[in-house]
């Protein structure tokens, strides 16, 4: 089998699974990383023989099996950052990217702290570390799996731990880390009526734990992070959110005296809030 036979091989098995054009991005990301063979290497050695057979049947019988191609080749992309991410942690999304360009103005001196609330990969700590070296950061999760996967992100790209990686579950534990100025929290947010449209890849192997909000309010991390620093000097609050309860979110803003700024991400949908006082 030749280099130009088996995209084509590949190709032609995920297409009807996912439409040809993701088919065809998904190929050129899993030729690219998995069997360092980028669309330029691809087309000057389409005729040079394809030395992975094997492992390429293997993960496309995984892809069949609706496993997310990231979680196969055990990490993605998030502000140029190469993250790592297992069935442990939620693969970051676009919109998350957009949120911490929302927070990076606000991050005027070295001076302030930030702290992100569920952090599950990382990807948002190391993003601000990227962006704000010599800012303190803190990056809290309920799992101690997520934990390790960040830190390990942390240390393939900055071949150093800077980042204060803890333990927490902000539901029942108090705050014992530096009051910070800044917060950045994308906790889970979907109600379990949700999964009924959600797709089989992120049902069945993204961690539902990350997922999904088992409460009968769906606003309970969000209240949980507020009543969490409300008896401190109040810092600025950045969510990523359900667009299904903005509204609520900003009815609960204005119980507690506190501002809300709703932000539209680039689908034109409320998925966005600031929350200061």
């Amino acid at each position: 089998m030749t280099n130009k036979e088996a995209f084509k091989f590949a190709f032609d098995s995920i297409a009807p699974l996912m439409g040809e054009e993701e088919a065809r991005a998904n190929i050129k990301f899993l030729f690219l990383e998995k069997y360092n063979l980028s669309q330029t290497a691809l087309l000057t050695n389409e005729s040079a023989e394809f030395n992975d057979k094997v492992d390429l049947e293997l993960t496309l019988k995984r892809l069949h099996q609706y496993e997310p191609l990231q979680y196969i080749i055990g990490h993605t992309y998030f502000s140029e950052l190469k993250i790592n991410v297992n069935p442990s942690v939620l693969i970051p999304r676009p919109e998350t990217e957009e949120l911490v360009n929302i927070v990076k103005p606000y991050i005027t001196h070295e001076s302030q702290i930030i702290a992100d609330i569920c952090t599950g990969s990382g990807c948002i700590a190391l993003s601000i570390r990227k962006w704000f070296p010599n800012n303190k950061i803190i990056a809290t999760d309920i799992s101690l799996k997520a934990i390790e996967t960040a830190k390990s992100s942390e240390q393939n790209n900055f071949n150093s731990s800077k980042i204060q990686f803890e333990l927490n579950d902000i539901l029942k534990q108090e705050w014992p880390f530096q009051i910070p100025d800044i917060v950045i929290c994308n906790p889970p947010y979907i109600e379990r009526t949700e999964s009924l449209q959600m797709e089989p890849h992120v049902l069945q192997h993204e961690p539902h734990l990350a997922l999904f909000v088992d409460h009968p309010d769906p606003l309970l991390f969000y209240k949980s992070v507020v009543q969490t620093f409300l008896p401190f000097k109040f810092p600025n609050l950045f969510f990523e959110m359900n667009p299904n309860y903005v509204e609520a979110m900003q009815r609960y803003c204005q119980l507690h005296q506190l501002k809300s700024n709703i932000v539209l991400d680039m689908q034109g949908k409320e998925r966005f809030a600031i929350i200061s006082k």
